[in-house]
């Protein structure tokens, strides 16, 4: 409806996309620190004469899986953040385009 409303919105989003790139970050950290005590484990396992289960090979694997996952995620959050920004800009312009009324904005392409 109006220039706030946009800049609301894209506050909003803003705050949504910190939120969802801070639990992303923790989570990151703490799949790293996991994988790096199964590493642990089997690296001494191996040290001490004995061969690597199935099952914690399958971990680390699980790990190594999710740490990449997580890498995605983050990298899309911040495509996000640039699409979205380009978004909220368009639609400013859009907005502020004289004569412009609600049935424009409505039909506008993003």
């Amino acid at each position: 409806e109006t220039l706030d409303d946009i800049d609301d919105a894209e506050l909003q989003f803003e705050a949504q996309l910190v939120e969802s790139q801070q639990n992303a970050y923790a989570n990151l950290e703490l799949s790293q620190t996991e994988l790096k005590k199964l590493q642990d484990r089997a690296a001494n396992l191996e040290r001490s004469g004995h061969l690597i289960n199935d099952e914690l090979l399958g971990y680390i694997e699980q790990g190594r899986t999710t740490i990449a996952n997580l890498g995605v995620q983050i990298e899309q959050g911040e495509q996000s953040r640039d699409s979205k920004a380009a978004e909220f800009d368009e639609e400013r312009r859009v907005f502020q385009l004289h004569g412009c009324d609600e049935e424009q904005l409505a039909h506008a392409s993003w």
